[in-house]
């Protein structure tokens, strides 16, 4: 079935007095405002797993366990588990969790979902998962294989017609539209090809990306009278803690931050040249490439750069977990169903093929994050492109070593120019102040 939103309606009749109404009348009116409330759903809240649907699985294995919980697909349908009611045909969801012991294979038939189709539109293996026994139903204990499984949430949506009048009779009712919640598995293959061609999933999967990014912290030139006799001495103190053999900061720096500008390209929307690895690369060699026998003059200086490097570094960590954010959610990227994760990953803190909330911007009070996050690896890329020691008179320009870099003064170990000025302080550069910060470089102040 076609999803909600591929084409909306905007626009309805109003209804006057003994008026006959036609069914178009009546199905453009339900489907104006049912089109108005998904979208309010998606453009203004936000897409996946809101909370709840947590997987657990006994000690045999023979059952799986999913909390109750709130979902909303791309297409704005708002997912919830559900249970037959007793002596109804509607459905409850007021209960904390299902047990599913039960599984059978499952034909998508029906709604023939895109999503669980691959190349050449060879349909997926999927089994479904059943509270109990039904026809063709087996035990969960009977599916081989079950840690290779993935859970996801499917709703399987489609028009089931009526039957026709006939000469004497006609109890059709109009064309029956089908929403059926589905609890399903699929393979991690399959679980990974569907996600890949997931838009939104893609390009907020980063869990891996951050843990694989490396923990950097610039160690403390303890100064004592030794190391202070001459400048000779004072500069071997700043080299040995730049080159601590326990450290491989080098490595680690030029790793960590070019695995920033790689891995996370698209959720940032980062646009730099082509060769902006190996000319970052060059710069932080060339920054910190030098033997104990010539130490640099401005080894002060180069320990600083690198410590302004690193602090943009590890600011741009502590937001980049936060940043689960979506201003026009792709409505293609998971209209009808919800991945909840790996059956193997069940109790570890490791979540792969596992949908997160994708929010509106609206709920982040107008702190946009992302923007933010991307204004410092900006910054991040011209302090390390604009290492350079002027020449003539020094002056001191008053900042503060308390505050966060953004909020101190530029040192005059960089070369100031607009892109430098518009990445140094974000809020002053949301206002169109970035010509108020502090420098010792004045000209562009």
């Amino acid at each position: 079935m076609e999803a909600k939103l591929k084409k909306i309606t905007t626009q309805y009749h109003t209804f006057e007095d003994n008026q006959v109404l036609t069914k178009d009348q009546l199905n453009e009116f339900i489907n104006y405002f049912e089109d108005q409330d998904r979208m309010s759903r998606v453009f203004l809240s936000g897409v996946g797993i809101v909370c709840g649907f947590e997987l657990k699985i006994n000690s045999t294995k023979t059952t799986i366990t999913i909390s109750q919980g709130a979902a909303v697909t791309t297409d704005g349908d708002l997912l919830k588990l559900q249970k037959n009611a007793t002596q109804s045909f509607l459905k409850t969801i007021d209960f904390e969790k299902v047990d599913y012991s039960y599984f059978k294979s499952f034909d998508d038939k029906f709604a023939s979902y895109s999503s669980f189709k691959k190349q050449a539109a060879v349909p997926m293996n999927l089994w479904e998962l059943l509270p109990k026994t039904e026809e063709n139903a087996k035990p969960l204990s009977q599916l081989p294989n079950i840690e290779n499984k993935v859970v996801l949430l499917y709703l399987e949506s489609y028009a089931k017609a009526g039957d026709l009048c006939t000469s004497i009779d006609c109890d059709n009712q109009g064309v029956e539209q089908v929403a059926r919640l589905r609890v399903l598995l699929v393979s991690k293959t399959d679980a990974n090809y569907i996600a890949e061609h997931d838009t939104v999933f893609s390009k907020h999967d980063v869990a891996d990306n951050f843990v694989n990014l490396p923990e950097l912290a610039v160690r403390r030139v303890v100064l004592n009278s030794k190391n202070t006799a001459n400048y000779t001495d004072l500069k071997r103190a700043y080299y040995q803690v730049l080159t601590h053999p326990k450290d491989n900061f080098k490595k680690n720096l030029i790793d960590g931050v070019l695995k920033i500008f790689a891995d996370y390209r698209v959720l940032l929307k980062l646009s730099f040249p082509k060769n902006t690895a190996t000319v970052l690369e060059g710069k932080l060699k060339e920054l910190l490439n030098f033997h104990g026998f010539k130490i640099p003059f401005d080894i002060q200086y180069r320990y600083d750069c690198v410590k302004d490097i690193v602090d943009t570094y590890n600011e741009i960590k502590s937001l980049l977990l936060l940043l689960k954010e979506e201003c026009c959610p792709d409505i293609k990227a998971f209209p009808k169903h919800i991945l909840l994760g790996q059956i193997d990953e069940i109790g570890s803190t490791a979540k792969h093929n596992r949908h997160g909330f994708y929010k509106s911007p609206i709920l982040n009070g107008n702190d946009d994050k992302i923007t933010a996050a991307k204004n410092m690896v900006l910054r991040l890329y011209e302090i390390i492109r604009g290492y350079h020691i002027p020449k003539g008179e020094t002056k001191i320009t008053p900042s503060t070593k308390l505050s966060v870099l953004g909020s101190r003064a530029i040192p005059f170990y960089y070369n100031v120019q607009t892109g430098l000025l518009s990445s140094w302080n974000f809020s002053k550069t949301e206002k169109n102040r970035q010509d108020t910060n502090l420098s010792y470089h004045t000209a562009n102040l």
